[in-house]
């Protein structure tokens, strides 16, 4: 692995594998999933991270590299096509995307931030402080099982654990075994609306059971 970054710092990135046997200079990344979409096609995503890895490598060393592959872990190599001009098209827009991202930072405009997406949303620890997450379909909400809704009871069990009884929609719905710990703080949010993470469906559509990473939160706010 090596680091790489453009002249000015703005964009850097680790490559994963330098290959230089004198002739020729070869930028190798290696994938362990698919590195396919759905029509079959490398990812762009993919392509476009080599084309900007070829372009720090020229701001670091002077010179393009003459070859990219991508790797999967059958130990295929796939080679991405690519000419000097693309790579620094790519990083120029990479510069761009960075200065609107630090002038919206600066003007606090942090809804603006987001651009929520079923695969993206799915992975990121952010989810409880972001507000455009909830601007996804409840179907793609409930895909990763977060639900809102306004609490409408709390009931405490011998055992310490606690269910929570909930509007979803028109629905009436239960969290059970939350953890003792919550009492106090749901109790003081009756009848406002709140935010469970990470729970688990069960059987009945209409109960769920907190899990030892599920969080329960305010919902963020405009």
């Amino acid at each position: 692995e090596r680091w790489i970054q453009s002249k000015d710092s703005n964009i850097g990135g680790v490559a994963d594998l330098i290959l230089d046997n004198g002739q020729t200079t070869t930028i190798a990344d290696f994938k362990t999933g698919k590195i396919t979409d759905r029509d079959d096609e490398i990812k762009t995503e993919y392509k476009d991270q080599l084309k900007l890895y070829a372009f720090l490598f020229a701001e670091t060393y002077g010179h393009f590299p003459d070859r990219l592959i991508l790797i999967t872990m059958d130990r295929k190599e796939h080679e991405i096509q690519f000419t000097n001009q693309e790579c620094i098209s790519l990083a120029d827009q990479a510069r761009q995307l960075l200065k609107e991202v630090n002038a919206r930072a600066e003007n606090q405009d942090f809804a603006g931030l987001a651009t929520p997406e079923e695969q993206s949303c799915s992975t990121c620890l952010q989810r409880p402080a972001c507000i455009a997450y909830w601007s996804l379909s409840s179907e793609a909400v409930n895909m990763f099982c977060d639900l809102r809704g306004k609490i409408i009871s709390v009931n405490e069990f011998q055992n310490g654990n606690i269910n929570v009884t909930f509007a979803h929609g028109s629905d009436i719905c239960t969290l059970e075994a939350v953890d003792c710990a919550m009492k106090s703080w749901l109790l003081s949010r009756k009848e406002k609306e709140v935010a469970f993470y990470n729970v688990r469906r069960k059987k009945n559509p209409l109960r769920y059971q907190a899990l030892k990473t599920t969080c329960i939160y305010d919902l963020p706010q405009e």
